[in-house]
């Protein structure tokens, strides 16, 4: 792990502060390795193949909403059984 301090960043993985996170725009991961996940234009963070990933999951706290809407999908690696905040890939 890197820097202490600061939240997940769902998109590079990094550690920022809270007020930079929703901020980053990055197209590669902190590491340098390119990112699976980016940010639209609303916002949101979206896969490679468009789809709409849980921003709420990426956090520590997780997400406890079922409804398909709701993709659990780590932004980081691209698996469903953690976020970003404790991705094997993050700072």
């Amino acid at each position: 792990a890197g820097r202490s301090g600061g939240e997940t960043c769902a998109v590079c993985l990094g550690r920022h502060p809270r007020t930079e996170v929703g901020k980053c725009r990055s197209v590669t991961l902190w590491s340098g390795k390119k990112a699976i996940c980016r940010r639209n234009s609303s916002g949101q963070i979206v896969s490679t193949d468009g789809t709409t990933i849980c921003l709420d999951w990426q956090r520590p706290s997780g997400c406890s909403t079922t409804s398909a809407r709701h993709v659990h999908k780590c932004s980081g690696c691209g698996l469903y059984d953690h976020g970003a905040s404790t991705c094997p890939l993050a700072e």
